[in-house]
């Protein structure tokens, strides 16, 4: 008699993205995939965290996009985002960045109908931190360019 293989018993797609029905969780996802997606700018060439990271942002806009959101929090996360990329070009004494940082976690945190934990949102902060010393790191160093010529 053949012995029949028992059907796998793991995580399955559905138990996959049914764990990211909490908007918490999904918010965490997403920063991960950022942070995986800005590994991959700061070193080029690897290709597992883009590809991670893609897909983590993919999965976690997803299930974000499953709840109800509030078109002023987009509105405000945006404005802190354009404070991030002004910081990069000018030189305020990181008052945008500081600024842009609060006004992440503020729509982060409001963003959905239920809900974003403040903890979640405020997880927000140092990526919001880390990108504006790269790009403005990055900004200087295109500038102080040596060229050969």
């Amino acid at each position: 008699m053949a012995h029949r293989a028992e059907p796998l018993t793991g995580m399955t797609r559905l138990s996959i993205l049914s764990a990211l029905d909490d908007p918490n969780r999904a918010w965490i996802v997403l920063l991960v995939g950022m942070v995986l997606i800005l590994r991959e700018c700061i070193t080029p060439g690897r290709v597992f965290p883009g590809v991670f990271g893609g897909l983590a942002l993919t999965v976690a806009t997803w299930s974000l996009f499953q709840h109800r959101w509030h078109g002023w929090a987009l509105a405000v996360i945006l404005c802190g985002v354009a404070l991030l990329l002004l910081q990069g070009f000018r030189r305020w004494l990181w008052v945008p960045s500081i600024a842009g940082a609060i006004l992440i976690f503020v729509g982060a945190h409001r963003l959905l109908d239920p809900p974003i934990g403040v903890w979640p949102a405020f997880a927000a902060v140092p990526l919001s931190g880390i990108t504006a010393f790269l790009l403005r790191t990055g900004v200087l160093a295109r500038k102080n360019k040596v060229s050969l010529q």
